[in-house]
């Protein structure tokens, strides 16, 4: 077990976002908030912190950013 768990959301949310795209737009969101929070409950079960759970999320990537990424997976 561990005393600390910090989790980057940012890869998390955009597999969440992926995974729900076949949703229609009123369950989209319900849909993306429920696969976020399961894969959240997944890693908390495996790791089991002690005392500390730190959830970080950023922003949107620059454009300059994001367009290099569609470069590089494209």
């Amino acid at each position: 077990e561990y005393d600390n768990l910090y989790i980057d959301l940012n890869e998390i949310v955009h597999n969440c976002v992926r995974a729900a795209r076949f949703h229609n737009a009123d369950d989209r969101e319900r849909r993306i908030m429920e696969i976020l929070f399961e894969k959240i409950d997944q890693i908390f079960s495996i790791v089991r912190p002690r005392k500390l759970l730190y959830v970080a999320l950023d922003g949107v990537a620059p454009r300059a950013k994001r367009t290099q990424q569609r470069i590089r997976r494209f």
